[in-house]
């Protein structure tokens, strides 16, 4: 309700800079707030709006796995093709950062947005590769079917299947079978 009413009476304000280029709308993204995302939104917030790195409100919520903020985000039509300056996009953070059950609903959510499923983080890993690594089996399905390679390769040429068998995780390896 507070900031429904901050809204209200300084609409102006909504796309209003922090340190480091932050808006409002990215903070409460990075911090899980769905209802304030969805208030910002709703108050015309820009959702597209970058920081001194490149990063939007769905890169900052993909980054801390906030799963109700992402929803609201790409409800709202976040692009989620958008890189940051180090070459990260939604996909690739989740996939580096989840952890289940977090990670496998915002990469249904993601793909289900059109995520490219053959993204690539900044560390040059494959989003297949990386939960393949850490055997996040749902979230390596959901790539899967959605057309991820399962030959794309990361910076030093190494597979998804490689990757999953050198950390024993038996599941994985059926899958990339």
């Amino acid at each position: 309700d507070a900031v429904a009413a901050l809204l209200a009476a300084a609409p102006a304000s909504v796309d209003e800079r922090g340190r480091g280029g932050l808006t409002p709308l990215m903070r409460a993204a990075a911090r899980g707030g769905a209802e304030v995302v969805a208030l910002l939104l709703g108050a015309k917030a820009d959702a597209e709006a970058e920081d001194e790195q490149g990063g939007t409100a769905l890169l900052w919520a993909a980054d801390h796995e906030q799963l109700g903020a992402i929803g609201a985000l790409l409800d709202a039509g976040a692009d989620t093709a958008h890189a940051d300056r180090e070459g990260d996009v939604a996909l690739s953070l989740v996939c580096e950062r989840g952890k289940r059950p977090a990670l496998e609903g915002a990469v249904a959510r993601l793909l289900d947005a059109k995520a490219d499923p053959a993204a690539v983080g900044a560390d040059g890993r494959p989003c297949l590769l990386t939960v393949a690594a850490d055997g996040f089996d749902e979230a390596l399905r959901l790539l899967l079917a959605a057309g991820a390679p399962v030959e794309q390769r990361d910076r030093a040429g190494v597979v998804p299947l490689i990757a999953a068998a050198s950390c024993g995780h038996e599941g994985a390896v059926a899958l990339l079978l």
